[in-house]
């Protein structure tokens, strides 16, 4: 048994969520994910003014292996240390940081009251996080290569102050974290539930064993047409005809309508996905409504994106920048969306350029002057818009 506490760091503005534990991550919020973890390797949170030995920045996302590894090396360790992960894992770590390489998870050898220069003073406790390389393969005329090769790991210890923090957190532990609770954590696990995929798909074909492979909570509604492969749904989730579900975590409440389309992306409770609208690689803070087009894109509580709005995203050539407390930053593999504030709302027709962050309680529409506001009586052939009229080209 141990015994764990938060301690505090600055944020930036261009954030998500009023305090660093309303963060959303994986379906649940940052704060419950900390709780989980501490649990599941046996610990216990501190009380007011008690000592603790585990440190958690209060913004760190930590998965249950890394954690559970941490632990039994620094217990081991000749001083006070902090995690540090080796490799190419590393280097990516730091480039999700913005090159910030303050710690966030730190044992003390000796339990402590909140010190800030005690836990300064930490050493750095290497660490092999496993990796794996993921070659995905990309079209080059959009990216500029073939090909994007991804560390993944299932040991994970990441910042989410920034917006953009938190979609590569979400986006790296969406793979592991499927993967553990659709196909189990031990040999046994994984056959005896692809041997049920292969019952219920009757074939051996595996785009049809994938498809039966998903988790889906109480009081659920799925669509008979509806495609859903891959995917852990929570509570009360109502999916429509034709609409398309890949990969994804879906919280509880959440409502995907008719021919929309969602891959690879994390929606928290009671997010809302209107007809033919597309998410893809991205994530929803709860209340989220998305009727237009979304990639690598976050939306923060009660923020809605109009149908016909957009949110762009950076191709891999030149890269992508993103601001943090006014200071323009490069994107993580110069690769990154957007992020609509809490709140707030983009409407019909309006694109924002990727690497924008738009603050909360902010309502943008498009142009008054490109809608047609006036009409001849009598029309022919070829005309543009023009202050809200038409005129003949």
């Amino acid at each position: 048994m141990f015994v764990a506490k938060l301690f505090p760091c600055e944020r930036p503005r261009e954030t998500v969520g009023e305090r660093p534990g309303d963060v959303p991550m994986l379906g649940q919020t940052l704060a419950e994910r900390q709780d989980w973890v501490v649990l599941l390797c046996n610990g216990r949170w501190a009380k007011e003014d008690e000592p603790a030995q585990l440190w958690i920045r209060e913004d760190a996302f930590v998965s249950e292996k890394a954690l559970s590894t941490f632990i039994s090396l620094a217990k081991n360790a000749s001083g006070n240390v902090h995690w540090k992960a080796e490799g190419r894992v590393g280097d990516f770590v730091t480039e999700i940081s913005f090159d910030d390489d303050a710690a966030l998870l730190i044992w003390l050898q000796e339990a402590s009251v909140y010190d800030a220069q005690l836990l300064q003073e930490t050493t750095e406790l290497r660490i092999d996080p496993k990796m794996q390389l993921v070659r995905l393969p990309v079209p080059k005329t959009q990216f500029g290569v073939d090909v994007i090769e991804l560390p993944m790991s299932d040991y994970i210890v990441l910042p989410t102050l920034h917006w953009s923090q938190v979609l590569w957190s979400n986006l790296l532990a969406l793979g592991p974290h499927l993967w553990r609770e659709l196909a189990g954590t031990n040999l046994f696990a994984m056959f005896w539930r692809f041997f049920i995929c292969v019952l219920k798909a009757r074939s051996r074909e595996f785009t049809r064993i994938f498809s039966q492979l998903h988790k889906n909570g109480s009081n659920c509604r799925i669509h008979p047409s509806a495609v859903v492969e891959g995917c852990l749904l929570g509570d009360d989730v109502r999916i429509g005809a034709n609409a398309v579900v890949r990969g994804c975590i879906l919280g509880n409440g959440v409502q995907i309508e008719d021919l929309a389309m969602v891959e690879f992306a994390v929606l928290s409770d009671d997010t809302i996905v209107q007809r033919q609208a597309m998410i893809k690689f991205s994530v929803t803070a709860p209340r989220a409504t998305v009727a237009g087009v979304m990639q690598m894109g976050v939306l923060d509580e009660d923020a809605a994106l109009k149908r016909g709005a957009y949110l762009m995203d950076m191709t891999f050539g030149d890269g992508a920048k993103v601001s943090w407390d006014g200071q323009l930053r490069r994107a993580p593999l110069g690769l990154v969306g957007c992020c609509l504030g809490q709140n707030s709302i983009l409407g019909l027709g309006v694109q924002v350029a990727a690497g924008r962050w738009v603050p909360s309680d902010v309502q943008i529409v498009a142009d008054p002057a490109s809608s047609i506001q006036k009409l001849p009586n009598e029309m022919e052939g070829l005309y543009k818009v023009w202050n809200g009229s038409v005129e003949k080209l």
